[in-house]
């Protein structure tokens, strides 16, 4: 009954605001890490091309240090470049565009559920985007995913919103939504529509929607959308930069084509799932259980009915017995989101390449699939065990969350600050209060439900606002190149044309990370693969160079004089160990680099 009093209060303005004030506190949580350094590899590498593209205004060629880049489409680079030349260069402002634009993927994701459901169904699918593991990490270390998944979602709302009404301004819409996420990855920003769409299609059997002669328009448009980045590919690469584009960097790491080879098993994706869709994994999985058990349990019923009832017993009757059992209930109005889901999901899993993003781009079709089986759950009259069973599975999870973020804060990454410490017990206490309510006779089923659904939101949003305010900072603090391009920064008699990179660590053939360096100092620094090709390029007078331990002794058995020492203790923090998390054993996980000053006779 709660949607239903919140949906009778006369101030619609109060109203909203209670509707709308848990979309605000997770814009607080993703903008609350959006002031981070920006993170190596990826996001940092994609930073600094936007700025080098928003310094040198050349929209349709891609650059990377000056040199040419041929890997991501420029989505993302040109919506960042223009970020910049309109609110200037900093991680904040990288971030800036994409977060905003992750809430449009919410209201997508909230008028695509509308379509085919109730309102509540599409409120709790939209806030279970919203507190997703995933979401959070799309926006605090941004890559091409973000405006990804934002635009497929937005694409399939428009084309379910066509084919439902059949206005032509929704076909426009959802090849639009297609073009742009091809703009920011590539084909796959067709392929999962074509796979969500033709799962719908073949399921209610209405096979001549493939043949649409409206399809032929839509393709049209998105040929307008990517003519700009085929004409940059083309000028910059000639036919191979397309062939790239279409075929090798996407299609070309399932057919083995492309040489990017992880040898990630079959299983990656999967479990990769059980961290990044928190805390919805299990009520997800419970609501895969209730569609694929429908068949089950009706069988099940229909055995013991027939042990039961006589042979006067009309067919009709058994029919209607076999349908009480709860979860024979449970269906999907449509099946874009599963088929969109599993379908994608399945084929990004045998990629020769994979990362733990790579599915993201499925996660809100998982979020319809759950926040549908809510909707289901708050709407059943009689008290049903999913709700208590899921109970215990999303308490035991909340509480293991809040002792590991304890167990980081404390003993790993300490942070003993009064807010912190205030904000934990509140919000624990709160997941606590609202958990503990599901067994409670007093509340009715859709209450419970509720309960159920305000704890595990409740228990992401403090977890996830703990991590970006007092976590990962301080894990941000062993990003070593990104601290020396803001001192760097800060100076502005710092000789930035005799500063050099020597980009391979001495000793462990470790690659040394530089792209933050040179966003936060916002100079392309020369870079060399060995120490010895620093020397060879070094000027009269004073020079400086970034290196580690092996090449400061390569500098003073040349007899150099060094004038300047900073040492600074450097790991590569997007890819966390347990060697680097417990104090005890992170000393063995870093490595010393250091930003030296000689002087060259």
């Amino acid at each position: 009954m709660i949607f239903e009093r919140l949906a009778s209060i006369k101030n619609r303005n109060f109203f909203f605001i209670i509707l709308v004030a848990p979309f605000l506190a997770f814009a607080f949580v993703f903008f609350s890490g959006a002031g981070l350094d920006v993170l190596n590899i990826d996001e940092a590498q994609y930073a600094e091309i936007s700025r080098e593209m928003a310094l040198s205004s050349n929209w349709l060629k891609v650059y990377e240090l000056g040199h040419d880049y041929l890997d991501k489409p420029p989505l993302l680079f040109w919506v960042s470049a223009l970020i910049f030349k309109l609110f200037g260069v900093s991680s904040f402002v990288y971030r800036l565009a994409p977060i905003l634009l992750s809430f449009f993927g919410v209201y997508s994701l909230w008028r695509f559920v509308s379509i085919f459901y109730n309102r509540r169904a599409a409120y709790f699918s939209a806030l279970i985007w919203v507190s997703t593991f995933a979401l959070d990490a799309m926006n605090r270390d941004v890559r091409t995913d973000n405006l990804l998944t934002t635009f497929v979602i937005f694409s399939i709302w428009q084309l379910s919103a066509y084919l439902k009404a059949g206005h032509i301004k929704y076909l426009i819409g959802g090849s639009v939504g297609i073009g742009l996420s091809m703009l920011a990855k590539g084909p796959i920003g067709l392929i999962v529509p074509i796979l969500a769409f033709s799962g719908q299609f073949i399921s209610s059997r209405t096979y001549r929607l493939f043949f649409k002669p409206a399809w032929l328009f839509a393709i049209v448009i998105i040929g307008v959308l990517l003519m700009p980045m085929c004409i940059g590919l083309y000028q910059q690469y000639g036919g191979r930069g397309l062939y790239f584009y279409f075929w090798l960097q996407s299609f070309g790491r399932i057919t083995g084509q492309n040489e990017w080879n992880n040898h990630a098993p079959l299983t990656f994706q999967a479990t990769n799932f059980l961290w990044s869709f928190q805390p919805w994994v299990f009520p997800f999985v419970f609501a895969l259980m209730a569609l694929s058990g429908r068949k089950i349990v009706s069988l099940i019923a229909q055995f013991r009915l027939l042990k039961k009832t006589n042979a006067t017993v009309s067919i009709d009757e058994k029919l209607n017995a076999i349908n009480d059992p709860p979860v024979a209930n449970f269906k999907m109005n449509e099946n874009i989101a599963l088929s969109g889901f599993f379908l994608t999901f399945i084929a990004l899993s045998t990629s020769h390449y994979q990362l733990p993003h790579y599915t993201f781009v499925v996660f809100p079709l998982a979020a319809v699939i759950t926040g549908v089986y809510f909707d289901y759950l708050s709407r059943l009259i009689k008290p049903f065990f999913s709700v208590q069973a899921l109970a215990v599975v999303q308490g035991a999870i909340c509480i293991c969350a809040f002792l590991s973020i304890t167990f980081l804060l404390v003993k790993c990454f300490p942070d003993f600050s009064p807010t912190t410490i205030v904000f934990f017990v509140f919000s624990f206490s709160l997941v606590v209060f609202f958990i503990s309510n599901i067994f409670r006779n007093r509340y009715n089923q859709e209450d419970k439900t509720y309960a159920l659904f305000a704890g595990s939101f409740t228990s992401m949003f403090a977890i996830a606002l703990l991590l970006n305010v007092s976590l990962f900072p301080k894990i941000y603090a062993y990003q070593a190149d990104a601290l020396l391009g803001v001192m760097i920064r800060k100076d502005p008699k710092f000789p930035l044309n005799r500063l050099f990179i020597t980009s391979t660590m001495h000793g462990g053939n470790k690659e040394l990370d530089f792209y933050a360096l040179c966003f936060n100092a916002g100079y392309v620094f020369p870079i060399y693969k060995r120490l010895d090709d620093v020397i060879k390029n070094l000027k009269t007078g004073d020079n400086w160079t970034y290196t580690d331990r092996e090449g400061l002794k390569n500098l003073a058995e040349k007899g150099y004089k060094i004038l300047y020492l900073k040492r600074m203790e450097r790991f590569h923090v997007s890819m966390l160990t347990k060697q680097f998390i417990l104090t005890s054993m992170r000393a063995n996980s870093l490595q010393d680099v250091y930003l030296v000053k000689f002087i060259v006779p």
